[in-house]
């Protein structure tokens, strides 16, 4: 009887536990089969762990038919006035990069057009979904942050509501994660994170182009105006920043080592499993495959132009290995007989296969991920968006080759296929990547589930960085830049000042003094005083209007010289000559032949103290010759003036 209480009470615990941690999830999500994917495998693991999770979507969306179930709650909006449909966006943004790769900025042109009609379909012309949705008690939303989906953050800043994004790739400022242009490029850029100066500059002009003109029109100011009655809002951005959880569909193994804050989770390869018994006739084909393997082509859900499938098809030809297309041949273009196509690929199922040499894939991120998670080394063709950073990522782990698909010839895509199979070392790589990958406690969706039902229980706001709170100028410590340049550039002028002032104070010069404009020389440098075209490096203006009223005695010799051109030297040997104080040695002579322009330490200027000097004097001088020569001619020193003529690099 005991146990019997005992388990009936076990029970009512676990149902009490089991209502008190399930939580109502709503899932946002754009009409994009690869993310839709991802969001149908995150739904599953909710749905498993009790929780109950409403979709909106769209009443002609092809998931509205499989998203139903116990605890799954389709909510549909109608999309009748919307013009176009997602499929034709993309199918418009392919043809554009394969036929027109100079004209992608109309694709933008097309984005700007559709976002705020499909904007105003969703949040303005569906209310009564709206109503529905506040009704249901919504608990957390997990949204989508592709970027032309943004207008979907206005749904859960209505309903007030804790917010999880899931996302390929972010925008590092608008989120304000540590990513710096150093090392992280841009998911639109073929880079890796060891970039050279020029892909530093290129990446961090990139950086600062998105950060101002979002790929991602604005919303327009009336949804804005309506939806800011739930709270002050400015743009989807502001939003974004609010995000408690960040689930990313990135893995180190295959993309760089990034900085991750304590609420971000990395959950590459949420779509990717083991894959399902195949069944026919795609059983029967795989088996059968020749001797020499199966070629897996998926580039897409997309129609090539016929330049590109001729060519594929002519180099697929070529090859021995059987060649499994996912294509839809509308052209009906003649296939050989080792091609086979359908537009209904069972992918995920045979790429498991041991057949199964290569992957030739358009380097979407979900088949670089099953790629990985099986271990089948790639051929990879990008054709627009991410995807060119995503082969990158192939190359630069050795996964396998890239092929330009606008460019190729076909020769050289049966090269690159030749050289993925025959070179042991990419499937090697890839292996390794996939035993890295599988060597884990949880599997991707597990990890994601775990994050968002802690966030569930405990809220986010303990892992939540103040950097969101931050402006972007404060962020990026652009003020903090601001100062301390302000500082070095104080620095340098005190510095400048200072050179100025002791430059200044050696010569007794003023600092600085210029001609009249149209003169020999339109500037001195500090020290120097121009005068009649020459300039003097001992003397100013003051100087030279003294030496108007200085008188030479016929008995004086005059000693004119260059600095540093033997001036001392000769004061000696003509003092010595006229046994002029022949007791004075070493620095006493300069008492004796003082400078006329310059001041020593106890030597005053003969300039100033002509008068005193008593006779026969002595008098050197840094002036040119010139300047003195009339005065000397006319007071009759023509015989009495000593030059000292000196190349000039010995006097440098």
């Amino acid at each position: 009887m005991s146990t019997n209480i005992l388990s009936l009470f076990g029970i009512i615990f676990l149902v009490v536990i089991s209502t008190v941690d399930s939580a109502r999830v709503l899932l946002l999500c754009e009409e994009v089969k690869g993310h839709q994917e991802q969001f149908t495998i995150l739904a599953e693991e909710l749905v498993n762990e009790g929780h109950e999770v409403f979709w909106l979507l769209n009443e002609n969306s092809p998931f509205s038919e499989t998203f139903h179930g116990l605890h799954k709650h389709p909510v549909f909006f109608s999309g009748e006035q919307l013009k176009f449909d997602d499929l034709e966006f993309y199918d418009f943004a392919t043809q554009t990069a394969l036929k027109n790769p100079g004209e992608v900025s109309r694709i933008h042109e097309m984005a700007a057009q559709r976002l705020p009609v499909l904007a105003r379909t969703v949040l303005m012309d569906n209310e009564e979904v709206m109503r529905e949705l506040e009704e249901a008690g919504i608990d957390l939303a997990i949204v989508s942050g592709f970027v032309i989906s943004k207008y979907l953050y206005l749904i859960p800043h209505r309903l007030r509501v804790p917010l999880v994004t899931l996302a390929d790739s972010l925008e590092p400022w608008h989120v304000r994660i540590p990513w710096l242009p150093s090392f992280v490029p841009l998911s639109i850029l073929p880079m890796t994170d060891r970039l050279s100066f020029v892909e530093r500059v290129q990446n961090m002009f990139l950086y600062i182009f998105f950060h101002v003109n979002s790929f991602a029109p604005p919303l327009p100011n009336e949804i804005l105006e309506t939806y800011s009655q739930y709270g002050p809002i400015s743009s989807a951005n502001e939003i974004i920043r609010k995000t408690k959880l960040w689930i990313t569909s990135t893995d180190p193994v295959i993309d760089y080592p990034k900085p991750r804050m304590p609420n971000m989770i990395e959950a590459g390869g949420l779509a990717s499993g083991p894959g399902r018994p195949l069944t026919e006739p795609w059983s029967s084909i795989v088996e059968d495959a020749n001797e020499h393997g199966i070629i897996l082509v998926s580039l897409g859900t997309i129609h090539l132009p016929k330049n590109i499938s001729t060519k594929l098809l002519t180099a697929f030809a070529s090859l021995p290995q059987t060649v499994i297309w996912l294509f839809d041949n509308a052209e009906s273009i003649p296939l050989p007989d080792n091609i086979i196509t359908s537009d209904q690929l069972p992918l995920k199922d045979i790429l498991p296969h041991p057949n199964v040499e290569v992957f030739i894939t358009h380097c979407s991120n979900d088949d670089q991920f099953d790629a990985v998670y099986h271990g089948v080394p790639m051929v990879g063709m990008p054709v627009h968006g991410d995807q060119f950073y995503n082969a990158r990522r192939i190359s630069h782990k050795d996964f396998g080759v890239v092929v330009d698909i606008t460019k190729f010839e076909p020769h050289e895509l049966n090269s690159a296929i030749q050289e993925v199979i025959n070179n042991p070392s990419y499937r090697e790589n890839i292996s390794k990547a996939s035993l890295i990958f599988h060597d884990r406690p949880e599997t991707p969706v597990e990890r994601a589930v775990s994050a968002i039902q802690q966030l569930i229980q405990f809220g986010g706001d303990h892992m939540q960085t103040y950097a969101t709170e931050m402006p972007l100028y404060q962020f990026l410590m652009l003020d903090v830049l601001a100062f301390c340049g302000l500082i070095l550039l104080l620095i340098l002028v005190v510095m400048a000042l200072v050179v100025s002032c002791c430059w200044s104070l050696m010569c007794r010069k003023t600092p600085f003094e210029t001609r009249p404009l149209g003169s020999s020389m339109d500037f001195c440098l500090p020290g120097e005083y121009v005068y009649r075209g020459i300039t003097y490096c001992f003397a100013n203006k003051v100087d030279i209007d003294m030496m108007k009223d200085w008188h030479t005695r016929p008995s004086d010799v005059l000693i004119a010289t260059p600095p540093k051109s033997g001036t001392h030297w000769m004061g000696e040997i003509i003092r010595q000559m006229r046994k002029f104080h022949p007791e004075a040695k070493g620095s006493e002579v300069s008492m004796f032949i003082p400078y006329l322009e310059i001041d020593l330490p106890q030597v005053p200027r003969a300039i100033e103290r002509s008068d005193s000097i008593p006779a026969p004097r002595i008098i050197k001088t840094h002036l040119p010759y010139e300047f003195m020569k009339q005065k000397v001619e006319q007071e009759g020193l023509k015989q009495k003036s000593d030059q000292v003529p000196r190349r000039f690099p010995p006097v440098l």
